[in-house]
């Protein structure tokens, strides 16, 4: 009989098994911002008034470059009244991207006031494609997509929110 396998220390067969798994089986963290679900404990209300009406989103910040960094990655559900604002700490033309993000997205830029600089909806969920703010933007507002349409959402329009500083502040 040939043996094919020589004799190979089993410590060596068991850390190939863990290279393998950990290759195909990423770790996967279970804090709020990994595990696909919002903490209602760490969620604000942002006011969106349009010739439609008057809209209001439970939206989890992004402050830190860590979260502005994981944005919504990985999730792959986000009710419809929520979303996501990243702060950018000063007033600078941004860029964005869709990578290893499931849901389709609106994406509304905002100046330090809370003014719509710019919208862009419908992007392409795990798309590599910079998408950007064309001007000068403080926050990015994200929302499912549609939202920004089904809503009225139009360049010029303010939103509400504590953290959006006050005109001349």
């Amino acid at each position: 009989m040939i043996n094919f396998f020589p004799k190979i220390p089993i410590r060596w067969v068991f850390a190939s098994m863990l290279f393998l798994a950990m290759v195909l089986f990423p770790p996967i963290h279970l804090s709020h911002s990994y595990a696909g679900t919002f903490d209602a404990g760490l969620l604000s209300p942002l006011v969106a008034t349009t010739p439609k009406g008057t809209f209001t989103y439970n939206i989890e910040l992004a402050v830190s470059s860590e979260q502005r960094r994981r944005g919504l990655m990985f999730r792959r559900v986000m009710p419809k009244d929520y979303g996501m604002l990243f702060d950018f700490d000063r007033t600078q033309k941004v860029a964005m991207w869709m990578k290893n993000t499931y849901l389709s997205l609106d994406m509304i830029f905002m100046r330090a006031d809370g003014t719509i600089a710019h919208i862009v909806e419908n992007t392409t969920p795990h798309s590599l494609a910079t998408i950007s703010s064309r001007f000068p933007v403080r926050y990015v507002l994200e929302l499912n997509a549609g939202e920004a349409s089904r809503t009225g959402m139009r360049s010029g329009q303010i939103m509400k929110h504590s953290i959006f500083l006050k005109p001349g502040g």
